[in-house]
């Protein structure tokens, strides 16, 4: 008797658990429950125990139809599966960030994955397999709102203005195929950010991540990196080696400053992207490769072009899938979002850091020419001369940042001095786009998406 009104005991308690709160109860006593009515033909009470799943898929649904990385949508789902004691944490260098969940509640288990340079952490009581396939989707959804050290780090991609968001859109989109894609942008704009946000929303996201510099190696060495060699291939070269499109076989090669890649290279890149093969430096026969190519620079790769400094056939095969991050001076109110989330991260070491009305003014006035790594500099500067955890513009210091950037905004200049050129040229040569494009030593197609770019004036 005691053994037959125990499993009932149970079973009432999961019921007015989920009466008073739908899907509240771990999903495993709601089967228990309704598995145990069903057999005493309580099918109405089944019925309310058996609701929890609905709740479940319904809160899948919100947490859809949310912003990225919303902690009220996570939490909700976490309950709706029965695991309100689940806690979601980012690990890193500088602590332990709560995404979501509760805090203060016993954990026995722990599952732990990759996250940029941290750590994505799910605590709860047991990682049963419905909080496992959550916490998957959670691993692919966060890095587009926490793509490196998280939000705490004050991710560049982090923001909220129009410009952002179309650039994010783009990516998402392109992270689904299996295309090349070209991350464009001015120096800290977040291109590598980017690049390893393709990688983690791709399919390819459990292969490998493999980053390499193109201006960071001799032309031998790079081709040796990515390609690899046989031994005897050059000085040096006495055992054979795998390039980083072999090693990355599933996986994606992120290749930052490809404007810088040496001619041989891009040849050898092009059969990469077309043929899907290498060859070892020094060895005849091909081998077949899979990996995916994201490529970034800062670089006018269309102007190379025209310069012969770079492959018009590899131009056109990368230009198939192009992301351009904006600069911070066109993000609006974002610089001040991404002021908070750096200093939040600044505030585990300094929990007293704060800004002063003064100090958001100038922030939100200052132009930026180093982006957002310039921003997060001049942050941790500014922290460090705040004695008293008080940052006001005298501690920030941008008056005298932007009289030592403005003739090193090398972008600007560029753009005043290449505009200067082309209205010189056209009057000289009394309007005509034919004309100035002898001048200049351009084709009449290069010059146009300039005079286009600029409004000027032309007579065909």
């Amino acid at each position: 008797m005691r053994a037959s009104a125990e499993p009932f005991r149970r079973a009432r308690f999961t019921l007015d658990a989920e009466l008073a709160a739908p899907g509240s109860t771990p999903r495993d006593l709601r089967a228990e429950a309704a598995a145990h009515f069903r057999r005493l033909g309580a099918d109405r009470w089944a019925a309310v125990c058996e609701r929890g799943e609905a709740v479940a898929w319904r809160a899948l649904g919100r947490f859809f139809e949310r912003p990225t990385g919303d902690r009220v949508a996570i939490e909700e789902l976490l309950a709706a599966i029965g695991h309100s004691e689940a806690e979601l944490v980012l690990r890193t260098a500088d602590g332990e960030r709560r995404l979501a969940g509760a805090t203060g509640r016993p954990h026995a288990a722990e599952r732990i994955a990759k996250l940029g340079e941290g750590e994505l952490v799910l605590r709860a009581a047991e990682i049963d397999e419905p909080l496992r396939a959550l916490f998957g989707l959670f691993l692919r959804d966060l890095p587009a709102q926490e793509p490196a050290a998280g939000a705490a780090a004050g991710s560049t991609l982090a923001g909220e203005s129009p410009a952002l968001r179309a650039a994010l859109e783009r990516l998402r989109r392109f992270a689904a195929s299996d295309l090349p894609v070209l991350v464009l942008g001015e120096n800290g704009t977040g291109k590598e950010l980017a690049a390893a946000e393709i990688h983690r929303a791709s399919s390819r996201r459990q292969g490998p991540w493999v980053p390499v510099n193109c201006a960071g190696l001799s032309e031998t060495l790079l081709l040796s990196e990515l390609f690899g060699h046989v031994r005897g291939a050059f000085t040096g070269a006495d055992q054979p080696r795998a390039g980083v499109f072999e090693t990355a076989r599933g996986g994606t090669v992120f290749l930052d400053e490809i404007g810088d890649l040496p001619l041989p290279a891009q040849g050898s890149l092009l059969r990469v992207l077309q043929e899907k093969e290498i060859r070892r430096l020094g060895e005849s026969l091909p081998r077949k490769v899979d990996a995916r190519v994201v490529a970034a620079t800062n670089r006018d790769l269309e102007a190379m072009v025209e310069l012969g400094r770079f492959r018009q056939d590899l131009f056109y095969r990368l230009k198939v899938a192009t992301v351009t991050l904006p600069p911070l001076r066109e993000r609006g109110q974002d610089v001040l979002l991404l002021t908070e989330r750096f200093l939040e991260t600044l505030r585990v070491r300094r929990p007293q850091l704060r800004l002063t009305p003064e100090a958001r003014r100038a922030l939100a006035a200052h132009s930026w020419p180093g982006n957002v790594r310039e921003l997060k500099n001049a942050l941790e500067a500014a922290a460090a001369l705040a004695d008293d955890g008080r940052i006001g513009p005298e501690q920030l210091d941008l008056e005298t940042r932007k009289a030592a950037n403005v003739e090193g905004d090398y972008h600007r200049l560029v753009e005043a001095y290449r505009r200067r050129l082309i209205e010189s040229a056209l009057e000289a040569s009394e309007g005509s786009l034919a004309g100035a494009a002898r001048q200049l030593g351009v084709t009449r197609q290069f010059l146009s998406q300039f005079v286009r770019k600029y409004g000027l004036d032309v007579r065909r």
